[in-house]
């Protein structure tokens, strides 16, 4: 499993920081919402820190842009302080995209990862999508699997307060507020983009062509026939993919050369340790093999 922890050595912690951890309950779930660059991701390592000394704590990243455990387009789960963890492709680095996926790899994540470490808190990092009807809608289905689940919303006064609207009057949600920590930095769009193009680029080292025959895959987010028929032959190239363990479990990333039902024949640029792979999941972003993406644009959407 390859995690990219943030560097925290040289983050102020702010007091608000301290206050609040006091306040959580001595084990649970924790989801931490808000929009981007709140600080949600340093705030989620740095409470996994403090908690850990406690307890076994879990960190799932469901952050797909911006993955910290596992690939992009993923959501993860790492036991804090081993390197013991697992992911499910989503397949696209916006849950907007898959919000079905999204919410399906939550829960699953989650739920092996509590039937493996047996921990004591699971802390939740989100994506900073909280914005319009979509968001809401994907934010509370989360919430609706985590409970009873503490929240953290980072945020100014009142900008997350329509997140909470589904949940005034009940109690299996705890909503607690923060303002976002003076130190945390806007990231240019570039910057987004060249994290994940590295990242990319690393799970896709060493890729080679490997042929898998169709009934030995389980297949998720492939289009009917005949729409893989109007691509043609070169429709699909270059198109992102994970591939899946016995479990459902991913092993990798890899990018789709051909796939053929007719011929009950796929080939995948990828790692030689995902030859073994048992289930194929297609993905919404072209790239080419340096993690870049291609300029043309992605075949489908919304295939959740």
């Amino acid at each position: 499993m390859l995690c990219a922890p943030p560097d925290l050595s040289s983050l102020e912690i702010p007091d608000s920081w301290l206050e609040l951890a006091e306040r959580l309950p001595q084990r649970g779930r924790i989801a931490i919402l808000g929009a981007a660059d709140a600080g949600k991701t340093s705030f989620a390592w740095w409470l996994a820190e403090e908690l850990s000394s406690a307890g076994p704590v879990v960190l799932v990243d469901a952050d797909l842009g911006q993955s910290r455990v596992g690939p992009p387009a993923s959501v993860g789960w790492v036991h804090y302080g081993t390197d013991r963890g697992e992911f499910e492709f989503v397949g696209d680095v916006s849950p907007a995209s898959r919000p079905a996926a999204t919410i399906a790899a939550v829960a699953r994540m989650t739920a092996r990862a509590q039937r493996m470490v047996k921990p004591q808190w699971v802390i939740l990092d989100t994506t900073g999508y909280v914005d319009g009807l979509g968001a809401l809608q994907l934010k509370t289905a989360k919430l609706q699997l985590l409970a009873p689940v503490t929240v953290v919303a980072i945020g100014p006064p009142g900008r997350l307060e329509h997140l909470r609207w589904p949940w005034r009057g009940r109690q299996e949600v705890c909503w607690l507020k923060m303002e976002p920590a003076a130190g945390c930095e806007q990231k240019e769009i570039e910057r987004r983009q060249a994290w994940r193009r590295e990242l990319f680029a690393a799970w896709l080292e060493g890729a080679e062509n490997t042929e898998y025959e169709l009934d030995h895959l389980a297949l998720h987010h492939v289009p009917p026939p005949s729409a893989l028929e109007r691509l043609g032959p070169q429709g699909l190239q270059g198109l992102l993919v994970g591939l899946d363990d016995a479990q459902g479990v991913g092993l990798g990333l890899g990018l789709l050369e051909e796939l053929d039902l007719s011929r009950n024949y796929v080939r995948v640029l990828a790692p030689p340790y995902t030859r073994q792979a048992r289930g194929l999941r297609l993905g919404n972003i072209r790239l080419n093999p340096d993690g870049s993406q291609r300029e043309e644009g992605t075949p489908w959407r919304n295939n959740s």
